[in-house]
């Protein structure tokens, strides 16, 4: 569930390797941790099950996280209907281990873009000025992207992760598929530089003569952590560590 197209490290020196939880399926991994956060939640409903307490716990895996699309839906799924706390964790954030951070702050807020050009095929070399180019269009865009300014007021990225066309070398491509992502560490800086990016999208469809059709495929804004909940976790985190270090 929700690995991604990598390669994973097959090396002695890459731990899940040398502890024999690589990936069973070539080409694809958990990269971003989330066997580890099915494992955590499986464990922790497993220590709760025998004991008493006031109230109900609730497990929930967010999928899709990495499209920024699985949050979207859980809502209208009802799964956080009568929750009073929600405590949310994730692996990795370049921490060591047996390191846990209670709480954060400045995570980066996204939105992931789908841009679909589509153009006028011709033949290349008997009539190209017949054609509308998909295809350059994308191209000028990626480059576009990749070229808008950076924020002063806040770290912000731009990534092109995919770019398809379609046709044949002598055709003039009449469509073509790009996907792409901006991040910032304000959710409001990151809204204004998706707009970026879409006017450069609108642009170089303008400039080739083709549509576009952009579609936001996810996203999340930046979050403030609850200090309530935070100063109750991290006594207890503490405490865990230690007994963890003294074994």
């Amino acid at each position: 569930m929700d690995a991604l197209p990598v390669t994973e490290a097959s090396g002695t020196e890459h731990f899940p390797a040398a502890q024999g939880f690589r990936s069973a399926y070539e080409g694809f991994m958990h990269a971003c941790g989330h066997d580890g956060h099915v494992t955590i939640g499986l464990a922790l409903a497993e220590r709760l099950a025998d004991r008493e307490f006031a109230g109900t716990v609730r497990f929930l895996f967010q999928p899709a996280e990495d499209g920024g699309r699985g949050a979207r839906a859980m809502p209208g799924a009802d799964v956080i209907e009568g929750v009073d706390r929600f405590a949310a964790v994730h692996l990795g954030l370049d921490l060591p281990a047996r390191t846990v951070g209670a709480g954060i702050t400045g995570i980066f807020a996204t939105t992931k873009t789908r841009a679909r050009f589509g153009g006028v095929a011709s033949h290349a070399a008997a009539a190209p000025q017949d054609g509308r180019n998909a295809l350059l269009a994308a191209a000028a865009a990626v480059l576009g992207i990749h070229g808008l300014p950076r924020f002063s007021t806040a770290d912000t990225r731009v990534n092109v992760g995919t770019l398809q066309a379609g046709g044949n070398v002598n055709i003039v491509p009449a469509l073509a598929e790009l996907t792409c992502e901006a991040r910032s560490r304000d959710g409001a800086v990151n809204a204004e530089l998706t707009e970026r990016v879409k006017q450069v999208l609108r642009g170089t469809a303008l400039a080739q003569g083709v549509e576009v059709d952009i579609e936001e495929t996810g996203g999340s804004t930046s979050l403030t952590c609850d200090g309530e909940l935070l100063d109750a976790a991290l006594p207890v985190a503490v405490d865990v560590l230690e007994r963890l270090i003294r074994r």
